[in-house]
């Protein structure tokens, strides 16, 4: 590929102020009692057990995090109810007359023709006390055990077209059998945004409501009056454990409307959603072209890129430069609401200690003025991985998911459906983008190793793109296998020793990362080299979340220990070199490792390859190495030659496909107008890589590996048949 770019200069800052509206707590009057002891250290056990994992990201801890620069400011760590710039979002609530709101569109799936339009809408009435309790059974035996007086109480909420807040086995799911969930489309024959233009007859397509439940448990300390709730310490060396009480409420969502429409190819659209009797305001969208369309032109297509945005003053920043910049649709790559980051008491108590599911119905809010316009692609990632105090467990021979037995992701699968799947449907799938993207989305998460479903879904998808219909490949999972910042640093070798070869030989054009709150754009890149027939990678995890930018390459000195980054990084206090010599597979977070297979290589080794020249750092710990005159190392000691361009900046990025071989890649920072981008490439692609000697080798090597895995599994298979 050839590239170019242009970078632009750093303007004056401009920092928008909002105040708060108080959100209702989900609990209250904490109730303790003697015999909840063993349910209350149990919860503080599994407290402990989140901390634990969470330190694991050292970026958190004050020392390890340069000062905030000019564009992050102090809104970089704000995150209000109220997002910036009310006169756009308007505060965040629930309408009072029951009308639909946060209606956005996802897609198009997986035709490139049907998009899945989504909106919340008011509650039906409550039902019977029996039935509630039914229907809290199966909720409450995931539950620790104890009696129901020793429950505290929580006060009760409902908000008209908002969700129900309250105790468990008080309120439950509504009966939603005769809800009608109705999209009405006018076809618009004239210039899109035009209202006075005339309409044909109305198209009206009937969809599905659902809502799910959640039961929340929270430990809460108690009275600071009541020293007999303090127990006794487990050993002499430690301080007393002070009693918690649990607090378990229920959350059922607002009813979330699904309904899948088809639409023609590049036409413009007027449409209103509602129930049959209260209906939206007119919004519009205006469809992709189809594959198969040879009426319009389905060049340029314009997408926008973003990731990691979640709901602060910088995510409302990074929404009106993309809105401004209008793109035809848009890729996120996950992480969207930071909802788990929140207490499950407080949605504006940024703790960390539980997963506040008001949070999604308030990201909907904010970003609704971009998304009920636009359709998004979504994949999902870390914070969509919701486990507290659910049924959800994930490891490396878990593949398949569901309600109520196990289901993580299941509010990101119950609110951006694909299109009106079950969880499976949501966490890998592919789609055809404005008739000339094929677009593959993975999830590092899940079991993705070979021999899984996800792997053999992967490997067919992969290989039977027919490029003289969709000439672009892409594909997006949220953690990226290279990036050079010091967080979340080389935490997918395992990923990337799985997929690297699938992705050359399929001739994978570009891979969309996020989990990285910065931005970086790779050279294409095979294997730590530099190689014009491979993808390259681009992180674009700046899009604004609470958690804040992530400032430092691994390359960089840290001025508080005069060591670079790289000396300074760990798993579980644990050097690369260490690891290397006890647990090859043990590099990275737990979160990261769950759904590893059993020895899968999470640490690597280059040569020296930095832009300055010298050594690479953290050299690995062995004779022949360090007596070696080209040693291995963990980093390099400069931004490495892979590396094309990395800022530490919030923003989005604009991916324009001009022709069926070249592209434009920009990059715009929320400090900067939208007129000059601070990273620009023209990207093109070879008619040279399609039948490269690697090319072949790559793709004959992943064939040979299916073969091997299927003779392995032939004699299990006649074992079983003969049980």
């Amino acid at each position: 590929m050839s590239m170019h770019r242009t970078e632009s200069q750093m303007p004056k800052v401009q920092v928008c102020k909002h105040k708060s509206t108080p959100w209702p707590p989900l609990c209250h009057q904490a109730v303790a009692c003697p015999d909840m002891w063993a349910a209350v250290i149990l919860a503080l056990l599994s407290l402990t057990a989140c901390f634990a994992e969470r330190a694991e990201d050292a970026w958190q801890q004050p020392g390890y995090r340069r000062q905030l620069i000019a564009e992050a400011g102090a809104g970089a760590f704000k995150s209000t109810s109220v997002p910036c710039n009310a006169s756009v979002v308007g505060s965040i609530s629930y309408p009072t007359d029951g009308s639909p709101w946060g209606v956005h569109i996802t897609g198009p799936y997986p035709d490139g023709v049907s998009y899945l339009i989504s909106w919340y809408a008011v509650w039906l009435p409550y039902t019977t006390p029996a039935v509630l309790a039914e229907q809290a059974r199966p909720f409450l035996q995931h539950l620790p055990q104890h009696s129901d007086p020793w429950l505290p109480a929580c006060v009760p909420l409902r908000f008209t077209g908002g969700p129900q807040i309250g105790r468990v086995g008080v309120i439950s799911q509504p009966d939603l059998s005769n809800t009608v969930a109705q999209v009405t489309l006018y076809r618009d024959d004239s210039a899109p945004g035009n209202c006075s233009c005339s309409l044909r007859e109305p198209i009206t397509v009937m969809g599905k409501a659902i809502t799910y439940m959640r039961i929340l448990v929270h430990v809460l300390p108690p009275p600071l009056h009541e020293p007999s709730l303090r127990l006794p310490a487990l050993s002499t060396t430690k301080r007393p454990l002070i009693l918690a009480a649990l607090c378990a409420c229920s959350y059922v969502s607002p009813v979330i409307n699904h309904v899948v429409v088809e639409l023609e190819s590049a036409v413009h659209y007027t449409y209103t959603v509602g129930d049959g009797v209260l209906t939206s305001e007119p919004m519009h969208l205006t469809s992709l072209a189809s594959i198969y369309d040879t009426r319009h032109l389905r060049y340029p297509l314009r997408v926008g890129l973003m990731a990691d945005v979640g709901q602060s003053e910088n995510s409302t920043a990074t929404r009106d430069h993309l809105m401004m910049n209008g793109p035809e649709v848009i890729i996120n790559v996950a992480d969207l609401t930071y909802a788990d980051t929140y207490s499950a008491v407080d949605p504006d108590l940024h703790t960390g200690a539980g997963t506040n599911q008001q949070r999604w119905d308030s990201w909907n809010v904010l970003w609704a003025p971009l998304l009920n316009n636009t359709p998004m692609l979504n994949c999902a990632g870390n914070h969509e991985l919701e486990t507290g105090a659910i049924a959800a467990v994930v490891n490396y021979t878990t593949t398949s998911f569901s309600f109520p037995t196990n289901y993580p992701f299941q509010t990101y699968a119950a609110r951006m459906s694909v299109p009106v799947g079950d969880i499976n449907a949501a966490l890998y799938y592919s789609t055809i983008v404005g008739g000339v993207i094929k677009l593959i989305t993975l999830n590092n998460y899940i079991p993705f190793h070979i021999g899984t479903p996800q792997y053999a879904w992967a490997v067919e998808e992969l290989t039977s793109v027919d490029r003289s219909l969709t000439p672009w490949l892409i594909v997006q999972f949220h953690a990226p296998i290279y990036h050079s910042y010091f967080v979340h640093y080389k935490e997918q070798e395992c990923f990337r020793s799985v997929y690297e070869d699938l992705f050359y030989a399929a001739g994978v054009d570009i891979v969309l990362n996020g989990h990285v709150h910065a931005y970086e754009r790779t050279h294409p890149v095979y294997n730590y080299e530099r190689d014009t027939c491979a993808p390259i990678y681009v992180t674009v995890g700046d899009g604004g979340n609470v958690e804040g930018p992530y400032k430092n390459y691994v390359d960089e000195i840290n001025p508080d220990t005069n060591k670079t980054y790289c000396e300074l990084l760990t798993t579980g206090g644990r050097t690369p070199n260490q690891l290397q010599a006890s647990n090859p597979s043990g590099w990275g977070p737990g979160y990261q490792r769950t759904a590893h297979a059993p020895g899968c290589p999470t640490l690597s080794w280059e040569p020296a390859s930095g832009v300055a020249g010298g050594q690479p750092l953290v050299l690995l710990n062995t004779t022949e190495n360090l007596a070696s005159a080209n040693p291995v190392g963990f980093c390099q000691s400069s931004q490495p030659v892979w590396s094309a361009h990395r800022d530490p900046s919030f923003g989005h990025a604009m991916l324009n496909i001009l022709n069926s071989y070249r592209a434009e890649l920009s990059w715009y920072r929320n400090i900067d107008s939208n007129m000059q981008p601070a990273d620009r490439v023209l990207l093109e692609r070879l008619d040279s890589c399609t039948n490269s000697d690697r090319r072949r080798s790559m793709l004959h090597k992943v064939q040979r590996n299916l073969r091997k895995l299927i003779e392995s599994e032939k004699p299990q298979s006649r074992k079983v048949a003969m049980l």
